[in-house]
């Protein structure tokens, strides 16, 4: 295995600190990983055309002259913070064959949505920290719009202890409705909370009875808190 650090010449250099981004090679796989916090950013002079994962971590950020020159039609996997405008204009560039995203909570004028319609191969989906009513989009547009994102199977939501405040019953409404129009394809569905949900901002018993009712058919549906030990499944 060949591990290139940020310090290297040509591999890239971390704002505000070289940490450890290392390109390993193995197996003939390239996979660029960055655990650590940090604004990232790569002056590559190697070639990465077939670098089928990034693993920046959500709070990683892509500076913005680096996702704009990436061109990575090999992409199978993306862990990282991006803007939406950046995130469109590199999938539409690329075309990858992206079957696993992970989004930080950085979104600007353009919506999500329309950069997910750039993914149609993408099977697992996880956000950090996004807004509720972005999350809500989304909902909504999966059961208005079948040919958005036809394969997914699992769909991971973190909200931040703001947002998880703001979860009301007309999130849960959308959530089933989302469910319930792609349950042919839906396997997982993950929401993760800073700490435990009050009981009113739990789904209405309505919603727990239809969301019991996909469990039965082998849907998971499974709320966690991030900092404590609580968990509720619905089953």
């Amino acid at each position: 295995m060949t591990v290139y650090r940020a310090s290297d010449p040509g591999v890239g250099t971390a704002i505000p600190e070289c940490v450890e981004a290392n390109i390993r090679l193995k197996e003939n796989k390239h996979l660029l990983d960055c655990p650590h916090r940090t604004s990232f950013r790569l002056d590559f002079n190697i070639n990465l055309i077939h670098l089928p994962n990034i693993h920046l971590g959500w709070w990683c950020s892509f500076d913005h002259n680096v996702i704009e020159s990436l061109s990575l039609p090999g992409l199978g996997s993306l862990s990282a913070t991006v803007l939406s405008s950046d995130l469109f204009a590199f999938l539409k560039r690329s075309s990858p064959p992206l079957l696993e995203l992970v989004l930080g909570h950085e979104h600007d004028f353009l919506p999500l949505v329309e950069c997910l319609r750039l993914a149609p191969q993408l099977r697992r989906f996880e956000m950090w920290e996004p807004h509720c009513p972005v999350v809500e989009s989304l909902f909504a547009a999966l059961v208005e719009s079948p040919s958005l994102l036809p394969q997914l199977s699992t769909l991971v939501i973190r909200f931040n202890q703001d947002e998880s405040d703001a979860i009301f019953d007309s999130f849960w409404t959308v959530a089933l409705r989302a469910f319930v129009a792609r349950r042919a394809r839906f396997q997982v569905l993950h929401l993760g909370v800073p700490k435990s949900l009050h009981d009113s901002k739990m789904p209405p018993p309505h919603i727990v009875a239809q969301f019991r009712e996909l469990a039965l058919d082998g849907v998971q549906i499974h709320l966690g808190a991030l900092y404590e030990t609580w968990t509720h499944t619905f089953s």
